[in-house]
């Protein structure tokens, strides 16, 4: 007995299979909304935003450290 299948065989035999309701223009609809919105942000700042507030957090880091080792006299000015 041959226990292959033929592809034609698969079309051949029609099954019935439920219908899924599935409304592709809401689907369409959906995704265009959200490409219109703006580009998400991350902490609500844009990449640039995002490095200045970085660099000034460093430099004030930086300032406060002097100013710690000078106070304690850890370093002459």
């Amino acid at each position: 007995m041959d226990f292959r299948r033929d592809i034609a065989d698969d079309f051949d035999q029609e099954e019935e299979q439920p219908e899924l309701p599935i409304d592709f223009d809401e689907i369409e609809a959906q995704q265009e909304e959200e490409k219109k919105g703006p580009p998400p942000k991350f902490l609500g700042m844009t990449a640039g935003e995002r490095a200045f507030v970085s660099m000034m957090f460093f430099f004030i880091i930086l300032i406060f450290g002097a100013a710690i080792l000078a106070v304690t006299g850890r370093i002459v000015i």
